[in-house]
């Protein structure tokens, strides 16, 4: 489910092999803002079918705070947003980018 949500949210390029932010950052900063601002257009209108989607399944607004609040707190910040916990290579001890399965600077296979 999430790839075909990543998908919708980065736009056809994503399915063609294509970064539309490459290209618009070839193009200037404007078209840069152009196409992050409709990726988090897209985004948001995923987010929002999503709710509407466990809404109708009995989940409550209050529910959906709650959450959000124990989720920030588990990361140890109270801030009201996501931050990207990097794992260490255990080959050359790199900070890898959240979500990669290997090192980016090694090759190696991360946990």
């Amino acid at each position: 489910m999430l790839p075909t949500i990543a998908e919708y949210v980065m736009g056809k390029q994503i399915r063609a092999g294509m970064s539309s932010s490459a290209t618009a950052l070839g193009a200037g900063p404007a078209a840069a803002v152009e196409v992050l601002d409709e990726r988090l257009g897209r985004t948001l209108q995923v987010i929002e079918a999503l709710w509407t989607l466990l809404k109708e399944a009995g989940y409550t607004d209050e529910q959906l705070s709650a959450r959000l609040a124990e989720l920030d707190e588990a990361e140890g910040m109270v801030d009201g947003r996501h931050v990207p916990h990097p794992a260490t290579c255990p080959n050359c001890q790199s900070k890898v980018a959240e979500g990669l399965p290997r090192c980016q600077f090694c090759g190696a296979e991360i946990g």
